[in-house]
């Protein structure tokens, strides 16, 4: 089966990249996907069901996995295929709850929304002191040993979770297969994307490994409540779907100071300059942080960064953002009690202020026609930090084709690297 690599880069690609694509996806997601997954999420608790059972078996294998990459016991290349055919085919058993979407049995999230009440008794304390609130502090990171895999090392990180619920958080490393690396780029995903979940669905990796500015590591660490951190019960990236404004708060809340903590640790045991980068939600994250980490530790700052997709305005894609208006979060949100003057009090902990890397260290890419995160947003935001206008790419399709293009134009990708290797 074709990669959406494979069909981007081909003759085809231009379905994928232009203006019209966009408004498909988008209704393919709230009116087909997130109904089915809801009901898979459902189903997969449900013992007896085949999507239980499917669970069943990706737990198993992903036991053996693990086992195998930490240690130096077990056939890692055979353990590691066997987990990632389990997870694909858990995850696409959703498509066998398609009535769910069809026949509207179930909601596209399952809402759990906290009053502003709610969200001040857990986040008063960080509203009050915002510039202590990411701090990155320090965790052991262990690394699995090294997997050969479609001409490239593939390794895996394990250490503990900075999110209130605890538990531990993963990444994987991308790393070209002779060693030589220029650098190191922790590359962050968007909501519902789980990359180590679904085979052949997509690849940032290969424009990252090589290159006419050099070979990049890739680091993709999974956020707060997807992959293997999923809640019990709820799809890949729903609890902050369901809570918008105390689900962001919390994700954002741990997944910036792990990401500071990847960053750290990455300059001690590779050496040389470490970028971030992020797509949609992984670019709202990456705006957040080289905004806070002006009061992190030298070693936690990223040396650049690359935005794609993105609004420097979360109070306009909670209110304004198509997706958000599809799910109905703005009347869901009033009903709480939330509006433009409660979400200014957590200004500080949900966008960016400062820039605390120089203008010309940071790129973006818009979609002309984004409505996801609203371009107009984005546009302001570059403004506002003054980036150079050769490190704005603006892209002529939506949310989801601007962020494909990357699979097919690395020029964003070349500029990045090329920004790391910049003196400080």
């Amino acid at each position: 089966m074709a990669s959406l690599n494979d069909l981007i880069s081909g003759p085809f690609g231009w379905f994928f990249l232009g203006p019209w694509y966009d408004p498909l996806a988008h209704g393919a997601i709230v009116r087909l996907y997130l109904p089915m997954s809801r009901a898979w999420a459902e189903a997969s608790m449900n013992s007896g069901t085949v999507a239980a059972g499917l669970k069943e078996k990706y737990v198993e294998a992903d036991r053996r996995f693990t086992d195998a990459a930490f240690s130096e016991v077990g056939d890692l290349a055979r353990s590691m295929a066997a987990r990632a055919h389990a997870a694909d085919v858990w995850m696409r058993a959703r498509a066998q709850h398609w009535r769910a979407g069809a026949r509207r049995t179930h909601p596209p999230v399952r809402l759990q929304l906290e009053t502003t009440a709610d969200v001040a008794a857990r986040h008063g304390s960080r509203r009050e002191n915002p510039d202590r609130a990411f701090l990155p502090t320090p965790v052991p990171i262990v690394r699995s040993r090294d997997l050969t895999l479609n001409h490239r090392s593939l390794s895996w990180l394990r250490y503990a979770s900075a999110a209130a619920d605890g538990g531990e958080a993963w990444a994987r490393v991308d790393s070209p297969l002779n060693g030589r690396c220029d650098g190191t780029v922790v590359f962050l995903h968007g909501i519902l994307m789980e990359r180590e979940f679904f085979s052949g669905l997509y690849d940032y990796a290969p424009p990252f490994l090589s290159g006419a500015n050099g070979a990049m590591r890739l680091i993709q660490p999974e956020g707060p409540w997807h992959g293997r951190r999923m809640r019990p019960g709820w799809y890949g990236g729903e609890p902050l779907l369901g809570n918008p404004v105390g689900g962001l708060l919390d994700y954002f809340g741990a997944h910036v100071i792990e990401i500071g903590r990847l960053i750290a640790w990455a300059r001690r045991s590779y050496g040389g300059p470490v970028a971030i980068a992020g797509v949609s939600l992984g670019a709202l994250t990456t705006q957040l942080l080289i905004s806070v980490a002006r009061t992190w530790p030298a070693e936690a700052r990223p040396d650049a960064a690359l935005l794609i997709t993105t609004n420097g305005s979360m109070t306009e894609v909670a209110f304004e953002g198509s997706l958000a208006r599809s799910l109905e979060f703005p009347a869901h949100l009033h009903t709480a009690g939330w509006d433009e003057a409660a979400l200014e009090q957590y200004r500080p902990l949900l966008e960016p202020g400062e820039l605390a890397l120089s203008p010309e260290s940071v790129m973006a890419v818009l979609g002309a026609t984004d409505t996801v995160t609203p371009i107009n947003g984005g546009e302001r935001l570059v403004a506002r930090w003054t980036l150079p206008s050769a490190n704005v790419f603006r892209r002529s399709g939506g949310h989801f084709s601007a962020a494909f293009s990357l699979l097919r134009d690395f020029e964003p990708i070349e500029r990045l690297k090329q920004a790391m290797q910049r003196p400080a």
